[in-house]
């Protein structure tokens, strides 16, 4: 059966990108864009809308996705697939267009600031024009001539722009993870699994919590923490290697049943290969 994958972000984003890197070499009827809303994409899962959706859960540079992380803990949704995508900043202007005829480079905050040298070094005037999919989608809708955008290889291709440069993000390494949700758990048994549970007893308890798992050799590969529903008290956001229903790990979960608040089993799936970077 074909699916249909809602996404965050826009036609020609790196969420896009993201997304068929997701399903790569799978039917996909339609890829639904969600904007910048990433609510929209666990509604539309939700409501059965969407098979599946992707969304940005961490880059490795900027850090978590709040918003994700918080619905994965609200919403009754799985993540059945994790992938990791390697982020790429290209300089795309309309076609004709020469790198010095240019004077101004839209795009988002952060790509900006991953773009820093190189922006520098050619002393264009930045601006913040929201996310690069839009920021490309401007430069050709308003046929400018003087001016650019930093996005994805795929915005190049979506709004028909030319690339003036490739790679030039400050740091090579620079990852963004995806999960992919569901309403249905993954149907094979995974080697990674994704929990939330409240602390009990403030941060102190935190300790007592990784023990159940450090004590039976299970790896704990993710901690973050976030406010909880209760003011001022935290929400803990594990991932660790194995399977929910294995024997280690199974007692390992019900020993923090008895010593958290609100232990929610987000996902179990494969482990996402990291692409390698030649500076990896």
């Amino acid at each position: 059966m074909a699916l249909k994958v809602a996404h965050y972000g826009e036609p020609g984003s790196f969420s896009e990108e993201g997304a068929r890197k997701c399903f790569e070499g799978e039917r996909v009827k339609e890829y639904i864009p969600c904007g910048k809303m990433t609510r929209i994409v666990f509604d539309k899962v939700i409501s059965g809308e969407a098979d599946c959706g992707v969304v940005p859960v961490e880059n490795s540079n900027a850090g978590i996705v709040n918003t994700t992380y918080d619905l994965l803990r609200d919403e009754t949704v799985y993540v059945i697939r994790e992938e990791i995508l390697h982020i790429r900043q290209y300089l795309l202007a309309n076609h004709g267009i020469g790198i010095n005829q240019l004077k101004r480079v839209y795009s988002h905050p952060v790509a900006i600031q991953q773009c820093s040298r190189f922006l520098q070094e050619h002393r264009f005037q930045v601006i913040d024009g929201g996310d690069t999919a839009s920021c490309a989608n401007k430069v050709k809708n308003e046929k400018l001539d003087d001016a650019g955008a930093i996005g994805s290889r795929r915005s190049a291709e979506v709004y028909d722009l030319d690339v003036l440069a490739s790679n030039i993000q400050n740091d090579e390494n620079n990852f963004t993870r995806f999960f992919v949700i569901s309403k249905e758990t993954y149907k094979k048994r995974g080697n990674k699994t994704s929990i939330v549970f409240d602390l009990r007893n403030g941060l102190n308890s935190l300790y007592k919590c990784l023990g159940f798992f450090i004590r039976r050799n299970i790896t704990i590969v993710k901690l973050e923490s976030r406010p909880s529903r209760r003011p001022f008290d935290d929400t803990i956001y594990m991932d660790f290697l194995g399977y929910p229903h294995g024997v280690k790990e199974k007692d390992a979960l019900h020993d923090l049943l008895f010593n958290c608040q609100n232990l929610k089993i987000i996902g179990n799936y494969m482990v996402a290969k990291l692409p390698i970077s030649p500076n990896c």
